[in-house]
């Protein structure tokens, strides 16, 4: 289980989380859009079993809304009491090794209906107990605020987007660049295309990297369209990050 130097909030409002790792290289994986796809889930899960190294990032839409869209993502949706239920039989094998959580615009609707309040406690109340249970260190950002990770000197923004369409990339990346100009890495989900590109930034006159990486989505969407038109391809990819002396980004 991993062991934390610090967390705090930033001044814009983010939760900033520091890993402690004694220099050694760290690889985080982000898995993010699984929106109830529980045959990926599985084997993503099998997957990092196998790397008990590995830290896991959870950056939004884990769970679906499907029941409160106009725009579902799949075609029979279990309950959110159900999907929560079956989310947790499949991860508590690696709750120990998920560090954090970043809320998506699904988890925000869903927890925003009558069915995600629910009872008390609520229904995502018990995924997140159970998986404290386990890994009381865990970080949650609840009503999709962001992350700041910080890994052997390398500072990550770790965000789950609001925009959609082919305006995403552009107006996101911009936006956190703008307002972050001393982070290496940013790492944005809710589009569930893959995307990594290196972009040259000059800061107090020295260049450095900044990696921006769109993360994939489990899910298989049955020509699924969303309201800008936009076409959405299903490809089952889970991104690998390392952090040594430079960032090594991998999509497996």
């Amino acid at each position: 289980m991993p062991t934390y130097n610090s967390v705090k909030e930033t001044a814009e409002g983010r939760i900033e989380l520091t890993i402690k790792t004694d220099g050694k290289p760290q690889t985080v994986v982000f898995l993010a859009d699984v929106h109830n796809n529980f045959d990926y889930l599985k084997r993503v899960v099998a997957e990092i079993q196998k790397h008990p190294d590995w830290q896991v990032v959870i950056n939004g839409d884990l769970f679906d809304a499907d029941q409160y869209s106009s725009f579902p993502t799949s075609g029979t949706p279990l309950s959110l009491k159900d999907s929560v239920q079956e989310t947790i039989k499949i991860m508590q094998s690696i709750f120990p090794q998920m560090i954090a959580f970043v809320w998506g615009n699904h988890e925000e609707r869903c927890f925003k209906s009558a069915s995600g309040k629910g009872t008390m406690p609520s229904y995502f109340d018990v995924f997140f107990q159970a998986w404290k249970a386990i890994n009381p260190n865990a970080v949650v950002c609840e009503l999709m605020r962001s992350l700041i990770l910080n890994v052997n000197g390398k500072r990550v923004l770790v965000k789950h987007g609001t925009k959609a369409g082919q305006t995403f990339g552009v107006a996101e990346f911009g936006e956190v660049l703008k307002t972050n100009e001393d982070v290496d890495m940013i790492v944005l989900s809710h589009l569930h295309l893959p995307l990594h590109m290196i972009v040259k930034r000059a800061t107090e006159g020295k260049p450095r990297e900044v990696h921006f990486v769109r993360t994939t989505a489990g899910v298989e969407f049955l020509g699924y369209q969303d309201k800008s038109n936009f076409f959405i391809t299903p490809i089952e990819l889970l991104t690998r990050v390392t952090f040594g002396a430079k960032i090594k980004v991998e999509l497996v």
